[in-house]
């Protein structure tokens, strides 16, 4: 975790079009829980590779 973003990592052996990229994920809180946001991390993660609700 770094600046209360936490940081996922894909390694080596995630598909080659996303390993060594990062997605981040950020907690707001909510109504007493944890909403969570995402987008990518790094700039060679295409928008296709993450979650429709990540993309910017």
């Amino acid at each position: 975790m770094v600046d209360g973003l936490v940081q996922v990592t894909f390694g080596n052996r995630a598909n080659a079009a996303i390993a060594d990229n990062l997605l981040l994920l950020s907690p707001t809180q909510l109504d007493g829980g944890l909403n969570w946001t995402c987008k990518p991390g790094s700039a060679g993660l295409k928008d296709r590779y993450v979650p429709v609700s990540c993309r910017e």
